[in-house]
């Protein structure tokens, strides 16, 4: 009689644990669908800083690409230059048209 308490315990916490990670995984599955989500289509933000406010010197650039679509930015030069960085923010704010 004993034993059979003991397995129907141990059974029981077994079950217990395996209820226990199945919840685990899926909020683990469910907030990477959602971080994934929105870092794929985030909101379109206002540029609130630009390089002058940081004491930059910088020029506007603009250019047209070939299907008509127009990309603005800045050129900051530097006298100590040895290369350049072109920075975009694939598939966010700037890159969406």
């Amino acid at each position: 009689m004993l034993k059979a308490n003991v397995i129907g315990s141990l059974l029981g916490m077994k079950k217990i644990w395996v209820r226990v990670l199945i919840d685990f995984f899926l909020i683990v599955l469910g907030t990477v669908a959602v971080t994934g989500f929105l870092s794929l289509k985030p909101k379109r933000m206002p540029v609130i800083l630009r390089p002058a406010d940081l004491g930059l010197g910088s020029q506007e650039v603009i250019f047209q690409t070939r299907d008509g679509k127009t990309l603005k930015g800045w050129f900051i030069s530097s006298e100590k230059a040895r290369g350049t960085i072109i920075g975009c923010q694939i598939k966010t704010n700037r890159c969406l048209g």
